[in-house]
């Protein structure tokens, strides 16, 4: 038993196995960007593990209903309690001939898949053994993977319970007065155990199996687009946009894109598995920002003209989400690209009318106004294809990463030649072509399991990692001493609870919202805790050097929707509760006793929530947050260009639609450095460079106010719902009927 029982347990896992090993030889080390071991570990506990409800998916994701249920369930956990007690008995019985074998196979099985499990009750070593699968055993991450090392003894030792207990005929008197009566036990235990297993098999008998919206037929708009593409494409690329982290649509929920069994021409998507090489994803999102950005680009087609890509597929039927960029936004980017032209559209008009009226005439607005006719599939062609060979005699070397190209071509300082990364000169070489310097290539933390807005706030020295992931960011090899990092000037630290700026903040991470915008100065910005925090929130600044600290203006963030009640502290002391509203500013005394070398403000209600604060005044602290770009080596030559762009991925919450600027508060997004940029450099020698500038004026009183100069008449707005002047109360008096003023809501 010991040699043929392991050699069919091999041959039975060879179905991942075999498949694991080929990909490995093959593909990007994508094992860094997806699951990790906190992640594939948190419900390996001991009782999971044995009752076979392991695997960490069912718990995420409620589309994988069959193992959900057991999980989720009452009778069904209470039916795999029952078998795993039943299986357990029958293999410790003395009677039974591989109880030594099996119980040994039980204990090992358990080994495997619980021993990474971290936990208020976790083994010897865990630890170690959830480190080694972030590293070395990264393939066997997945530890439910050896439950059948567990479940096959426990069936053996269900089915020898039942059938000794059977083949006894055991049974059981019971004594009453003046008769007795006798039970038949082995046909109870019969009976409990064909409960359990009808009972566990009930979502197999009722269909709830396979996972939801299951997919039975593609629709016929995919073959003729994938008959079109593979006829035109030639050996150019089509890259489905917006990208999205599995292929979801409206007709259903293949996971595995259309195009995969569909087409026989190159294509190319960002999904949330994407195997591919770190360089290519990053480019892939410099191109996804723009989608969700709605921006339009004037070298967007010739950055992806570079990359070989000839088609821009558009998925209008894929379902929205907080993780999929709206219809309206991908059109209004790809619109307003110069050398991008839709081409061919397929399938069914999808979306609809921005409102519909009720019976009684009421009018009832759809997705905010965002709602337009789209049809189903759009191909939108790249004019300027690059051409397969291209002629350059030395290549630029750009010191940034690959989503800095887009940036470089919109500044006509790269057009269709090779570009050589600064991370891919040798050691020892020098860059023979323009040496181009940016400040693209930033130190931020990832949420993998996002597409879009997963990327925090650029770190600073003592910044806390948020995702759980072993791997920061798609990190190139060898880019880390070329990326751009924040530093603090004035303080030593500053941190939080948690941010909304955080990789995995609830609903997408959002950089305005980050630690520095509670003491930037600026009271338009704020700092926010993360969304869905389970504790009290606080926010800490640590001073440079200890100071004599007695009051602290504190002015509460907008973004609160109660009164808060809040305390300072410091290491000298502290201050009474005090409560504010929305936007209130007050002087908050402190009782303190020395110096004080670190100042936190704390939410003390009872029931947490979010906090936000807009500033954080401290006497004699000023505190600023520069870029510091990376050292260009002494050996080499001063850069022929550097390119500096502020950190600036907000979105004002509005999108043309239909002709009409259409504006949702709840759309916008802050920006991370909203008054301009503040970088640090050192050059090889000296150098002289002639600026240019590329200015966008700052929604406000002041640019409405200049937009008006020499005008007959001005129109304010007691407020704006967002920072657009297009929705501002110039919006009345602008002689455009798609421009509407947007006042807040109440």
């Amino acid at each position: 038993m010991m040699l043929w029982w392991p050699v069919f347990t091999f041959l039975g896992t060879c179905w991942w196995l075999v498949p694991l090993f080929v990909m490995g030889a093959y593909s990007p080390p994508f094992l860094d960007f997806i699951e990790t071991a906190s992640v594939t570990t948190f419900p390996t506990t001991l009782f999971d593990a044995l009752r076979g409800t392991s695997a960490w998916v069912p718990y995420v994701d409620p589309s994988w209903q069959g193992g959900r249920a057991l999980i989720t369930t009452p009778y069904a956990a209470l039916n795999s309690g029952l078998l795993l007690l039943m299986g357990l008995v029958g293999l410790m019985q003395r009677a039974n001939p591989h109880r030594l074998f099996l119980l040994l196979s039980v204990f090992l099985g358990l080994l495997m898949v619980t021993a990474g499990h971290l936990g208020s009750v976790q083994g010897w070593g865990a630890g170690a053994v959830n480190e080694l699968l972030d590293g070395a055993l990264a393939p066997l991450r997945n530890v439910h993977k050896f439950d059948p090392v567990v479940r096959l003894p426990m069936v053996l030792g269900l089915g020898w319970l039942v059938e000794s207990a059977w083949r006894s005929r055991a049974s059981t008197s019971l004594e009453f007065p003046g008769r007795s009566l006798r039970i038949p036990t082995h046909a109870i235990l019969a009976g409990l155990m064909a409960v359990g297993v009808v009972g566990a098999a009930i979502p197999v008998l009722s269909g709830r199996l396979a996972p939801t919206s299951p997919v039975s037929e593609t629709p016929d708009y995919w073959q003729r687009t994938v008959d079109w593409l593979d006829e035109n494409s030639g050996d150019s690329v089509a890259l489905l946009a917006p990208g999205s982290g599995f292929a979801e649509y409206v007709w259903g929920s293949p996971l595995d894109e259309p195009m995969q069994y569909l087409s026989a021409s190159r294509w190319a998507v960002r999904n949330a598995v994407p195997l591919t090489p770190p360089g290519n994803i990053r480019m892939l999102d410099a191109f996804e920002s723009r989608m969700s950005q709605g921006r339009g680009s004037a070298g967007l087609a010739t950055f992806l003209g570079r990359a070989g890509v000839r088609y821009v597929v558009v998925r209008n039927d894929l379902t929205p989400g907080n993780d999929v960029p709206d219809r309206s936004l991908v059109r209004q980017a790809l619109d307003g690209s110069a050398g991008l032209r839709l081409v061919r559209s397929f399938g069914p008009d999808v979306g609809g009318e921005a409102y519909v009226e009720s019976d009684e005439g009421k009018r009832l607005v759809v997705n905010g106004g965002w709602q337009d006719d789209f049809a189903a599939i759009e191909i939108y062609e790249v004019t300027s294809p690059s051409t397969d060979a291209v002629g350059a005699d030395k290549l630029p070397v750009v010191v940034g990463g690959p989503e800095d190209l887009l940036d470089l071509t919109d500044a006509d300082l790269l057009r269709d030649e090779p570009t050589q990364l600064a991370a891919d000169v040798g050691s020892g070489s020098q860059p023979e072509g323009p040496l181009i310097l940016t400040d693209g290539m930033l130190e931020r933390e990832r949420f993998f399991g996002r597409v879009h807005d997963g990327a925090s706030s650029v770190f600073t020295g003592g910044d806390v990692r948020r995702s759980g992931n072993p791997t920061m960011d798609y990190a190139l090899p060898g880019g880390s001493r070329w990326k751009t990092r924040a530093r603090l000037d004035g303080a030593k630290r500053l941190s939080a609870s948690s941010s909304m700026s955080d990789s995995n903040n609830q609903g997408g991470a959002r950089p305005g919202h980050l630690t520095y915008a509670a003491i930037d100065g600026l009271d338009d910005t704020e700092w926010v805790s993360g969304f869905g925090a389970t504790s009290s929130a606080w926010w800490q600044v640590d001073l440079d050097e200890p100071t004599s600290i007695d009051q602290v203006e504190i002015t509460l963030g907008e973004s609160v929707d109660s009164l808060k009640r809040i305390r300072v502290v410091t290491d000298a002391g502290s201050s009474d509760v005090v409560e504010l509203g929305a936007g209130e500013r007050k002087m908050v005394p402190i009782e303190a006793e020395g110096l004080a070398s670190w100042v936190r403000v704390e939410d003390v209600a009872a029931d947490p929530g979010q906090l936000a604060l807009s500033e954080v005044h401290i006497d004699g602290l000023q505190v600023r947050r520069p870029l510091v770009l990376p050292q260009i080596p002494e050996e080499w030559r001063s850069p022929d260009a550097i390119q500096l762009r502020t950190l600036d991925e907000s979105r004002t919450g509005c999108a043309e639609v239909e002709g009409a600027i259409r504006c949702m508060a709840d759309r916008a997004r802050a920006a991370e450095e909203p008054r301009g940029l503040d970088r640090r450099f050192t050059l090889p020698t000296a150098a002289t460079y002639s600026p240019k500038l590329i200015v966008r004026p700052r929604a406000g009183a002041a640019l409405e106010a200049l937009l008006q100069k020499g005008q007959p008449l001005n129109a304010t707005g007691s407020s704006t719902a967002v920072d657009d002047p297009r929705a501002s109360g110039l919006a009345t008096v602008d002689g455009d009927v798609g421009t509407t003023w947007t006042p807040e809501e109440d």
